[in-house]
């Protein structure tokens, strides 16, 4: 198990800046319009993409440098695309479809926080991959 774990060895200060960052601009960055319409409307899913993706960009640009920062953003963009692709939709289908299940919001928030199971271990796998 060791060996498997050390190569992804993080800072204590990298992991909380990981999970901080990612509340921020997955959530308190996304606006209402992006949050109810990005299952249905490709435009609003770009938007959110994009706004989460550029929230990384300064904090990074400025410990990490600029390529490497680029490349995170643009790695993390087109990870978050096709992660919100799906899941979004799989959330609005809980709420939509399953709107007389009493599982409903217990089946929405295990889909939300699965949701957030992947982008963390995109964040972590790309930080390694891009930062060491």
């Amino acid at each position: 198990m060791e060996a498997i774990v050390a190569p992804f060895s993080f800072s204590i200060i990298t992991v909380l800046f990981i999970l901080i960052w990612h509340y921020y601009a997955d959530f308190i960055l996304q606006t209402n319009w992006q949050a109810m319409n990005k299952s249905k409307n490709f435009e609003a899913l770009i938007s959110h993409v994009t706004v989460y993706a550029l929230a990384w960009v300064i904090p990074l640009w400025i410990v990490k440098g600029l390529i490497p920062t680029l490349a995170f953003t643009f790695l993390t963009f087109g990870c978050h695309l096709i992660t919100d692709y799906v899941t979004s939709r799989v959330n609005s289908y809980i709420l939509e479809k399953e709107s007389e299940d009493p599982m409903r919001w217990h089946n929405f928030f295990g889909s939300v926080g699965f949701d957030q199971v992947l982008h963390y271990i995109q964040l972590f796998f790309t930080w390694k991959l891009i930062f060491g």
